[in-house]
């Protein structure tokens, strides 16, 4: 057997792809942080986030979801296929972001077969986590992760969630403290 067959026979199937958004430039009007999270810093915060996740947490897609009005906008990507972009959620998907949102805990779903998850997010598989990205009180992002996971998943996808938001919590304060323009 040749060099090039043995490669060709021990080929993987195709790997989900990573998708990064350029910052959109009608984001988050009605974001506790206006025109800051259309900044390049937010947006490199997000995709090292998902970069993260990828190593530790078995998934076989994750998405960054950003509030943008009555919509979503999803900054950075991992899976099969892009979501689209802004992405409108229904009344139970917007009860879900609210209840993550006003716990600040991450939320879990597991089930016997493939479903869609909750919130979007770009794969469908048997269990879906997700994670808010807050500062303070205000939501910044939210993790909506679609995979395999094990034990404490959960907390490690919160932890890294909170240190994403530290990040962004600093650089929004180095952003007003040298007086900066916000995009």
């Amino acid at each position: 057997m040749t060099a090039n067959r043995m490669a060709d026979s021990t080929q993987a199937p195709a790997a989900p792809q990573s998708h990064f958004a350029e910052p959109p430039g009608d984001l988050a009007s009605s974001s506790p942080f206006g025109s800051l999270d259309r900044s390049p810093d937010f947006y490199e915060v997000y995709t090292q986030l998902i970069g993260t996740l990828r190593e530790h947490l078995i998934c076989s897609g994750i998405a960054v979801l950003v509030p943008c009005n009555l919509a979503i906008a999803v900054p950075a990507q991992y899976g099969p296929q892009p979501l689209p972009t802004p992405i409108a959620l229904s009344v139970t998907e917007t009860h879900i972001l609210t209840h993550i949102t006003r716990t600040g805990r991450t939320l879990t779903l597991r089930r016997p077969a493939a479903f869609r998850p909750p919130l979007p997010a770009p794969a469908s598989d048997l269990a879906w986590i997700g994670a808010p990205i807050m500062i303070g009180d205000s939501l910044c992002g939210c993790l909506s992760m679609v995979g395999s996971f094990r034990s404490g998943d959960e907390r490690l996808a919160l932890s890294f969630a909170e240190q994403a938001a530290t990040t962004l919590d600093w650089a929004l304060r180095w952003v007003l403290l040298l007086g900066l323009p916000a995009a």
